[in-house]
């Protein structure tokens, strides 16, 4: 890359110089003020229960009971039935045991964006964020 004000090649810099952002060599730095560039944030990925997984666990199951088939992936009857209702969601420790055991996807990446509130990047929002108050 070449310097924008000498045209010398080699590393080069950020720098503002009379209100205009400009790659330059360290030695044109000097006329302008050097700006240290911000990483991105990146999207944070998350586990999440697969929306899917109570069909699936009824698929699995087939015509046994339920007390059965909790029986035979060991695991207690209630917890099987709240997963199949979709009442509750599955620990990661059960979803990694029922993925291996039975080849099906419990869980599921999710990309959580980060977000820009007044000029910042956050990764969550607070209720702060949202929120106008009335006077």
């Amino acid at each position: 890359m070449q310097c924008e004000i000498c045209g010398k090649e080699g590393k080069l810099l950020k720098v503002r110089i009379e209100g205009v952002l400009l790659s330059v060599c360290e030695d044109c730095a000097k006329f302008g003020e050097v700006v240290r560039e911000k990483k991105k944030r990146k999207e944070e990925k998350v586990l999440e229960m697969n929306p899917e997984l109570p069909k699936i666990l009824r698929r699995l199951r087939g015509k046994k009971k339920q007390e059965e088939f909790a029986r035979e992936v060991n695991i207690p009857v209630s917890l099987l039935r709240k997963w199949e209702l979709g009442d509750l969601v599955m620990d990661i420790k059960n979803a990694k045991k029922l993925e291996k055991r039975f080849g099906i996807k419990a869980l599921v990446e999710k990309e959580i964006p980060c977000v820009k509130v007044k000029g910042k990047m956050k990764e969550k929002l607070t209720l702060g964020d949202v929120v106008e108050l009335k006077e």
